[in-house]
């Protein structure tokens, strides 16, 4: 997988759960984008939507910032 983002990590996950082998590579640290996504933005979703492989990121409120 050329990207260690949310999708790319998602679809690793999820083609390491068929049976296959995977490679993630990025060009900065593991989740680049959601570490150089802007502190003033909100992901609009509910933290039960956000996820990446089954693993939850709990939050306190409904629509929160990172």
């Amino acid at each position: 997988m050329v990207g260690a983002g949310p999708t790319g990590l998602a679809c690793a996950i999820e083609a390491q759960r068929a049976g296959l082998c995977a490679v993630v590579v990025d060009k900065g640290c593991l989740c680049n984008s959601l570490f150089h996504y802007p502190a003033h933005m909100t992901f609009f979703t509910t933290p039960e939507l956000l996820e990446i492989g089954g693993i939850p990121f709990p939050a306190q409120c409904q629509a929160h910032a990172r």
